[in-house]
């Protein structure tokens, strides 16, 4: 029971920076066929996975000043950009990247 009331004085902003997400939707039809991003560490760190855990070989590559860095997937590249943020709605996810310091 104080948990509860605990909970309750606490800011909606403050539990939702607490949680993070068991892996994130990026393709949601149904649920039979949605494509999901285990892990909440990185983008780049674990293949997409179906619904049922086959993989979606997805990848995302972005090339800054002449380098090429992988932000989602686990293609076979050295550089990796790090994930600072991720924000979920019920609609949405939005991801703030950085890329890797020199």
């Amino acid at each position: 029971m104080h948990f509860l009331s605990f909970l309750s004085l606490l800011p909606a902003a403050a539990l939702a920076a607490t949680i993070s997400p068991p892996s994130y939707p990026l393709a949601v039809r149904t649920p039979y066929l949605s494509t999901w991003l285990p892990g909440p560490n990185a983008l780049n760190d674990a293949w997409p996975q179906f619904w049922a855990g086959q993989i979606a070989a997805w990848t995302g590559l972005i090339r800054v000043d002449g380098t090429t860095y992988s932000f989602l997937g686990l293609p076979l590249l050295q550089d990796g950009v790090a994930l600072e943020k991720a924000v979920q709605t019920s609609a949405e996810v939005r991801f703030s990247l950085a890329l890797p310091s020199s």
